[in-house]
């Protein structure tokens, strides 16, 4: 396994990967646009993506990739402009506090600007997102099983040893009932015997003055991300509309800009509908993200443009991801 890994490294520094990419992209066409998603920043390895790697990373795709904000790659992307090479753009969803201790000061070292999409019915209040306080739910009860109005049969508890796996069946279960999850999750409480506990420093969300200060900068742009998370094609389609309008309302009045770029929560096929793209199209965003593993280009939906994830490090994984990425897309084309 060392070896392997020593090997995919040297295959990466030695611009080997980044050749195999550009030749699976000329299928794609030009201009091409990588937008890469994360969630929070840790300051400790081994807690998902931390200040060390993202710093790695962004050295790499300095180098190889025309870094830019999310709302120049769609514009470049419109007007199909040609450059020497492909548009990158970084995007973390949900609002972490850690966004702005942990992740800003790496963007401001290598001048990398980043969209934030902001849950913004969460500001200031120590909630966890719903998928979150399950996991916290199911890992912290002494109950046999899971026994709720929403789903269609209880869950057995006892006797599972990985709560994880368990947590993650959980939560696929509740993005796909048709529910207000946010609330669901207070029935889940009860039926688990768990009390409600704040999130912890490292999991917290932004409060308004921490959010206000990331705006102010100059490499950050904020994006909605609904008020609450619901997955939006679980709700009647005018409560899904409100989700979104009342989230971008409040992030306008906390920031004094309005958003023109949103992030679909789950952003999978079937979490969003046909409707609420149109919406979204009437209502003067100017383009809309989603998770489905793809690379933009000027054929792409602006309404549901194709992420790919940022990962945990270090750049050589990333970059080998990136390439695998090009090349199914490009497989797809031929």
């Amino acid at each position: 396994m060392a070896i392997r890994t020593w090997l995919a490294g040297m295959a990466v520094d030695v611009g080997v990967v980044d050749t195999l990419r550009r030749h699976w992209a000329r299928r794609l066409g030009d201009p091409a646009a990588y937008i890469l998603f994360g969630h929070g920043v840790s300051r400790a390895r081994g807690k998902g993506l931390c200040v060390e790697a993202l710093a790695e990373m962004l050295e790499y795709l300095g180098r190889v990739f025309e870094v830019r904000s999310l709302q120049e790659c769609v514009e470049a992307l419109a007007r199909q402009t040609r450059l020497r090479r492909p548009l990158l753009a970084l995007t973390f969803d949900d609002g972490y506090a850690d966004n702005l201790y942990h992740l800003l000061p790496v963007l401001q070292a290598h001048g990398t600007p980043a969209t934030i999409f902001v849950t913004a019915g969460l500001i200031d209040s120590k909630q966890r997102l719903w998928p979150s306080e399950v996991r916290r739910c199911l890992a912290q009860t002494q109950a046999a099983e899971l026994r709720v109005s929403f789903l269609p049969e209880p869950v057995a508890i006892s006797g599972t040893d990985d709560r994880a796996a368990l947590a993650a069946k959980v939560v696929s279960l509740m993005k796909r009932a048709p529910i207000r999850q946010a609330e669901a999750v207070a029935e889940l409480r009860q039926a688990l015997d768990v009390a409600e506990e704040p999130a912890g420093e490292e999991e917290r969300l932004l409060t308004q003055e921490e959010l206000q200060e990331l705006a102010r900068d100059p490499l950050i742009t904020i994006g909605g991300h609904t008020m609450l998370h619901p997955v939006l094609s679980s709700l009647p389609h005018k409560e899904a509309c409100q989700e979104i309008e009342q989230g971008r309302q409040r992030l306008t009045e906390i920031t004094g800009q309005r958003p023109m770029l949103f992030a679909y929560p789950n952003g999978q096929p079937g979490d969003y509908t046909a409707e609420i793209v149109q919406f979204l199209r009437d209502t003067g965003w100017q383009a809309a993200v989603t998770t489905q593993a793809g690379v933009a280009t000027a054929a792409s939906d602006v309404m549901q443009l194709p992420r790919l994830p940022i990962g945990q490090g270090p750049a050589a994984r990333l970059a080998w991801a990136l390439a695998k990425a090009t090349r199914a897309q490009a497989n797809i084309l031929r």
